[in-house]
């Protein structure tokens, strides 16, 4: 099984950066480099941002668990997109569905654990929220 630093070794080599080329990148020493991949430290608060330089999974890094490769969604630069994501996975079930059913609207039909109140309710709220960003849209417009 590897290590975490046989893991940084090899992410790096097949990425084709040097040590002190993700130093740079990282803004970190080459030593400290150096010193991660021979395994003086059991992990880094530069993991994810090894991981996005190298284009793997940061856990896969980090653990050794999972695929290698990066998924999509991971090699995205978008913080805000990425702090969105973060929370949608720390949410419980029921709460995640709520969002599912929000995100694809019309789409699918209400779940059913969701009452037709809930779902009147969130249609609604859907619609105001829609009116007050045409609204606001309308008022930016007519400023410039």
């Amino acid at each position: 099984m590897q290590t975490f630093g046989s893991r940084l070794k090899d992410a790096r080599k097949k990425a084709g950066l040097s040590q002190k080329e993700v130093a740079n990148r990282i803004g970190t020493k080459q030593p400290l480099i150096s010193e991660l991949e021979n395994d003086e430290y059991q992990t880094s608060g530069f993991t994810p941002r090894l991981a996005h330089l190298y284009k793997v999974n940061a856990r896969w890094l980090a653990e050794g668990k999972g695929p290698r490769d990066a998924s999509a969604i991971e090699l995205l630069d978008d913080v805000e997109l990425e702090d969105l994501l973060r929370r949608y996975a720390n949410q419980d079930d029921s709460t995640k569905a709520i969002v599912q059913y929000l995100l694809r609207e019309d789409q699918d039909p209400r779940p059913a654990w969701m009452s037709e109140g809930t779902a009147s309710f969130i249609e609604n709220a859907r619609q105001l929220v829609r009116e007050q960003l045409q609204a606001a849209k309308q008022n930016s417009s007519t400023e410039k």
